[in-house]
């Protein structure tokens, strides 16, 4: 499906659920990375929607922050019914949901970002994340090293939340291969993941800032 401004992004949109889950992929992917798991939330009874990012995948090209391209899949999930609004992000994305969680308007329940850098393309996760008042689960590898200092930094810089939750996986496994399943992560970080999920955003749940 296409959305956005002159129909110029695409994603991929699946359930009927009353709570929106909006997925940003990594630099290296496209929304297709995130289908699968855009596919079991929907059975649990979730709306969601995995979008490709500006330039990446079937959108194109807009030249504009990141961030705008998930207020406009938020946007879309709220005009068909969604309220209130995961943001789930991963390496690039999670700096992008971090910034998008900073600036929009809409009703969110949670946000979550996996091994997120502290900048990427003019955004700014540390300036982002103490405007961040909704519940906040940042995860990392320990082993990957370019970016576990970045998720501790905006762990420690996201103050205005009172529901946070830093998890570091003894992997090397990077971005959404932390909840994966297989040999990379482990059970602790997907665990991790759905009980923070199921606690703070229930399929049925009515929960706001």
């Amino acid at each position: 499906m296409y959305f956005g401004p002159d129909s110029a992004l695409a994603g991929y949109m699946y359930g009927t659920g009353r709570v929106g889950v909006v997925f940003a992929h990594q630099s290296d992917g496209d929304a297709c990375d995130w289908m699968p798991e855009a596919a079991r939330l929907a059975k649990l009874g979730y709306r969601t929607l995995a979008v490709d990012l500006d330039g990446y995948g079937a959108s194109q090209t807009l030249n504009r922050p990141y961030s705008d391209d998930v207020d406009d899949a938020i946007d879309l999930l709220v005009r068909r019914g969604a309220s209130p609004i995961v943001l789930v992000g991963s390496s690039m994305g999670g700096t992008v949901v971090l910034s998008a969680a900073a600036q929009t308007k809409a009703r969110l329940a949670a946000v979550i970002a996996l091994s997120s850098p502290a900048d990427f393309s003019g955004l700014d996760a540390l300036e982002a994340a103490p405007h961040i008042t909704v519940p906040l689960l940042l995860m990392c590898g320990t082993q990957d090293t370019t970016f576990v200092g970045d998720v501790r930094d905006i762990y420690a810089a996201a103050t205005a939340t009172r529901h946070k939750r830093l998890v570091l996986a003894d992997t090397d496994a990077h971005g959404k291969l932390l909840i994966e399943p297989g040999p990379y992560a482990g059970p602790q970080a997907y665990a991790a993941y759905t009980t923070f999920l199921a606690t703070y955003a229930p399929p049925a749940a009515s929960r706001g800032n």
